[in-house]
């Protein structure tokens, strides 16, 4: 039963999922460094405008 189930093709929504899927783990690093990135800079611009005052 279960040999049948694996030997069928996959379906171009299965496909596309699987695809969304990996692209979204290779992304996810990128995304949190660069918003990690992004925060450390509008900290460190928040303490220069504070400190000018």
């Amino acid at each position: 039963m279960d040999d049948d189930l694996s030997s069928r093709p996959l379906t171009d929504a299965e496909l596309a999922l699987g695809a969304g899927f990996v692209v979204l783990l290779l992304l996810l690093p990128t995304l949190i460094w660069l918003a990690t990135v992004l925060l450390r800079r509008r900290r460190q611009g928040l303490r220069r405008g504070r400190g000018s005052g």
